[in-house]
């Protein structure tokens, strides 16, 4: 986990957030931020995030996103 909270400080490194802050919601992401977490999540964790996982629930916190990569690593 702490490596996707590293990745979206690099996104957003004026925003306080922790594992549960909805992300669209504060503004932490958005449509153009999110394409550049999946490249880096892809790139760091080696995997593949189908287009049809690419949803704003599969994004909404850091838990969220952490359930996916899991579910996608098995």
């Amino acid at each position: 986990m702490d490596e996707i909270m590293k990745i979206l400080r690099e996104i957003d490194p004026y925003e306080d957030f922790d594992a549960n802050t909805p992300l669209f919601e504060e503004g932490i992401l958005d449509s153009l931020s999110l394409m550049h977490l999946i490249n880096e999540i892809e790139s760091l964790y080696h995997i593949n995030i189908p287009v049809e996982q690419i949803v704003e629930s599969n994004f909404t916190t850091i838990t969220s996103i952490y359930e996916l990569i899991n579910t996608l690593k098995e």
